[in-house]
C-alpha cells in the first residue's frame, strides 16, 4: 500500500473530507503523533479526558491506514474490546518516539495529494489547497480538522505505527484484519 491508496481509501471512506482534513491526513502521515507528547503527563491527561467519556462502539473500524506505516487507532473501537486504555496510550506513545521524521516526506506528502486533486483522482471542494499546502510546508504545524468533518464523524484516535499495532493486536489474541 502506498500512501496514494491511504488518501484515496480516506476519501472514500469519508466524503466529508475538506481541505484541512486532507491536510491533517498529510501531516499525520508526515510526522505521526510526535507534535503532541512535548509534554508526557498533559499528553497523558489530554488522552485519559477524551477516552473516558467516549461510548464503546466495536462495530466501527478499529483503524485506517494514513500512510505505508502509520493507521489511526478508533478509540471508540478500541473501548467496545474492552482493552485497556494504556495499552493504546502506550501505543501511541512508543508511535511517536519511534516514528521521528525529518520533514522530507512532508513534501513527498503535499505532491502526492496534489497529483489526485489535479488528476480528479479524489472528490471533494479542494481549491484551497495549494495555498493551504504551501503554509503547512512551510509552518510545519499540526492542522485541526474542519468543522464539517467534525461534526459528520466526531473523530477519536490516535496515531500509532502499524507494526506495533500489530504486536499489540497479536498479544492480545487477534490479528489486524480481523477488525
Amino acid at each position: 500500500m502506498e500512501f496514494k491508496d491511504c488518501v484515496i481509501a480516506n476519501c472514500l471512506n469519508h466524503p466529508k473530507m475538506e481541505t484541512e482534513d486532507l491536510l491533517k491526513l498529510v501531516y499525520q502521515a508526515s510526522f505521526g503523533g510526535e507534535h503532541m507528547l512535548s509534554d508526557y503527563e498533559k499528553a497523558h491527561q489530554a488522552f485519559l479526558e477524551e477516552y473516558t467519556p467516549l461510548k464503546e462502539d466495536k462495530n466501527m473500524p478499529l483503524y485506517e491506514m494514513i500512510s505505508p506505516l502509520l493507521c489511526r487507532v478508533n478509540m471508540r473501537s478500541w473501548k467496545g474490546y474492552g482493552w485497556e486504555e494504556f495499552d493504546l496510550f502506550e501505543l501511541f506513545l512508543r508511535s511517536a518516539l519511534l516514528y521521528k521524521n525529518d520533514g522530507d516526506s512532508l513534501k513527498k506528502n503535499i505532491d502526492v495529494v496534489t497529483l489526485l486533486i489535479d488528476h480528479g483522482e479524489i472528490n471533494g471542494d479542494f481549491s484551497s489547497w495549494g495555498d493551504k499546502s504551501k503554509i503547512l510546508l512551510k509552518d510545519k504545524k499540526p492542522v485541526h480538522h474542519s468543522e464539517t468533518y467534525s461534526k459528520a464523524y466526531d473523530p477519536h484516535y490516535r496515531v500509532v505505527s502499524f507494526s506495533l499495532l500489530e504486536e499489540c493486536l497479536i498479544s492480545l489474541g487477534c490479528r489486524p484484519t480481523e477488525q
